[in-house]
């Protein structure tokens, strides 16, 4: 019985740092370029947008430059953001948010306007917190477009006149293509090793015990478990 608090204090370190976990996933495209940093650049004679992925559940930051001598109005209330066969508008109160846990998403302008020659930012919706299942001692996944966990597109409705009078509309498509999971010192040094080619990549931790269990497993707790010695 003489083993019975180690060991006990032994199962939760294990279960501790086997339970912190992060999961990376990598994003292709067909229509949007790669760069040589690994950002996805799309351009055409209007505007160029440069999309940057690395953060936790993806949220799609992505920067709309303003190739032309008007100002570009962003539609926000006719753009959305479609993710697996479902289309959420970037503009709207959103309840019991699915993604994040957030009650609710408050809703941005109706449109962003953009000077000539100029970029905004524009915080997106996260891709997804969703951590899939591997197989047992397995710690890669690769993907299609046709199985991939996640396809989701940013569909942007813009315009060069304050009236709306001609519209134009894009659809950027993209997919996770492959996964990975990494204990988080494993995960530290794999950052560190991208340097500046993560932007076409995002990750999900999964937490292990709450931060603050250390500090609630108190004298009283230990001394609880020392009434079977």
């Amino acid at each position: 019985m003489k083993t019975k608090l180690p060991f006990f204090i032994l199962i939760l370190f294990f279960f501790n740092s086997c339970a912190n976990r992060f999961h990376v996933y990598e994003i292709e495209s067909e229509e949007v370029i790669k760069n040589k940093e690994d950002l996805f650049v799309f351009e055409n004679d209007d505007l160029a947008i440069v999309y940057d992925f690395w953060t936790n559940g993806g949220e799609m930051i992505f920067n709309i430059y303003n190739k032309r001598d008007s100002v570009l109005y962003l539609k926000m209330d006719e753009s959305e953001f479609w993710i697996n066969g479902i289309g959420y508008q970037y503009y709207e109160k959103a309840e019991n948010w699915p993604f994040d846990g957030r009650e609710e998403r408050s809703s941005g302008p109706k449109s962003i306007n953009i000077a000539p020659h100029s970029k905004e930012t524009v915080n997106g919706f996260p891709v997804g917190y969703q951590l899939l299942k591997y197989r047992s001692g397995e710690k890669y996944k690769s993907f299609y477009k046709s199985d991939s966990p996640f396809v989701f597109e940013n569909r942007l409705t813009y315009s060069f006149d304050q009236i709306h009078s001609e519209k134009a509309k894009l659809e950027n498509e993209f997919w996770v293509s492959n996964a990975k999971r990494m204990k988080r010192k494993d995960f530290k040094l794999f950052e560190e090793g991208l340097e500046h080619s993560k932007s076409d990549k995002f990750f999900v931790f999964k937490q292990g015990l709450p931060p603050n269990f250390w500090l609630d497993l108190t004298l009283e707790t230990l001394q609880a478990s020392l009434q079977f010695f």
